[in-house]
């Protein structure tokens, strides 16, 4: 890293734990005045709760071992055909903390893999009626159901490659959510506008923006309105049978304004997750179309995935990813990934304490590398042939 670069990074860490630490100090004395004042810890996390006001702690950590055996591309120092070693995939602190009964706000720190410490959440929640609130900051904006969920409730190690290629990552900007109580069931629809896929924290001249962008989810259960439950994709034993089903629009336009690039991308999906008990299910698909002055692409891809709990702390799952790029892409050949995991939760029904082993094969990365890239993320690496990934993960939470 460059040495400004490294110098930059380390003032922006020292501001965020400063203002944390202030944040965290301001809320407790605000609560401290507050008449009966409790503390404790819940299934968000440790907490301390006063009449109207109240602070939220939760975090995580994700170690990892990963081996990978490819068919290297070229003749470089990194071309050796084996990738192996411990990472840590993810390091989290969350603080939520309430102003009042109707304005919360959520921060979340970061340091995943390279240890520097990065805000990758931070929005206010604001109450506007009993079922509709409005989100204003940087969040994940409506998309994906895979990206929405928990990655500590993940089935494997990671989410899938589908995930990792079309999710909409984080975004600045404004979102509504309005939930529709039904018999038995509810409706809930997410809509915002915002700067566009993965351009959370970004100036507004940066080429990471669109001109604009906005997005809308439609989601169905029949599980009363506890769409929280799908935050995990374990049907642990003893659970409620439930239905998730849900679609997301995502469109976007950019080049008219300084800074950002002449391209326009919309991208649909659609996804069903069933949890029982103890066993799960989990599809979804995804299409996008990518369009510039040049050239104009239309890419897919869809994953399954099915869960089942052989004992009550063991559970074996089975995943098949599919994505096809554009035929008219250089290196647009469709990529399969089919993947076998294994997890031991230390902690009954929970994944606060859990280990995590699965074994993934994937086609040729090279071959769909117009849209598959390599990543440190997933671990998959650049491979001329059909490549190996083997991983061990042990996560904890509190």
């Amino acid at each position: 890293m460059h040495p400004s670069r490294h110098l930059n990074a380390l003032r922006a860490s020292r501001f965020v734990r400063c203002g944390v630490a202030a944040a965290v100090l301001a809320s407790c004395g605000t609560i401290a005045h507050a008449q009966d004042a409790s503390s404790g810890r819940d299934k968000s996390g440790f907490f301390i709760k006063g009449d109207n006001v109240g602070l939220s702690l939760s975090g995580y950590m994700q170690a990892r071992f990963t081996s990978v055996f490819r068919d290297a591309p070229g003749v470089t120092p990194s071309s050796e055909d084996v990738v192996t070693g411990f990472v840590m995939r993810r390091t989290r602190l969350t603080t939520t903390a309430s102003l009042t009964d109707a304005v919360k706000l959520r921060v979340e720190l970061s340091a995943d893999n390279d240890g520097v410490v990065r805000v990758i959440d931070g929005f206010a929640t604001i109450k506007l009626a009993s079922e509709t609130v409005l989100d204003v900051g940087a969040f994940k904006g409506p998309g994906l159901q895979e990206f929405h969920a928990s990655d500590t409730g993940a089935t494997f190690a990671e989410k899938s490659t589908l995930n990792s290629v079309f999710n909409q990552g984080r975004s600045d900007g404004a979102m509504v959510t309005r939930t529709f109580s039904l018999e038995g069931g509810a409706i809930r629809v997410r809509a915002g506008i915002n700067d566009g896929l993965g351009s959370s924290f970004s100036d507004v001249d940066s080429n990471r923006e669109a001109d604009f962008a906005s997005a809308v989810r439609v989601e169905w259960t029949d599980t009363q309105a506890d769409f929280s439950r799908f935050q995990g994709l374990s049907g642990f034993r003893g659970s409620t049978p439930g239905w998730l089903v849900g679609a997301a629009l995502h469109a976007e336009s950019g080049g008219e304004t300084a800074g950002t690039i002449d391209r326009d991308r919309t991208q649909l999906t659609a996804d069903v997750t069933h949890l029982n008990d103890g066993w799960s299910l989990f599809g979804a698909a995804v299409y996008r179309i990518t369009d510039t002055p040049a050239s104009e692409f239309r890419d897919w891809g869809a994953v399954a995935q099915v869960g089942c709990f052989v004992t009550d702390a063991q559970q074996v799952a089975a995943r098949v990813t599919y994505i096809a790029p554009d035929g008219d892409r250089a290196n647009g050949d469709d990529y399969l990934e089919l993947g076998l995991a294994y997890n031991y939760f230390l902690l009954p029904s929970s994944h606060a304490h859990k280990l995590v082993a699965d074994i993934m094969w994937a086609t040729p990365q090279g071959e769909s590398g117009d849209v598959v890239t390599p990543s440190v993320f997933t671990n998959l690496q650049a491979s001329e042939d059909d490549q190996v990934m083997i991983r061990v993960q042990y996560q904890v939470m509190f």
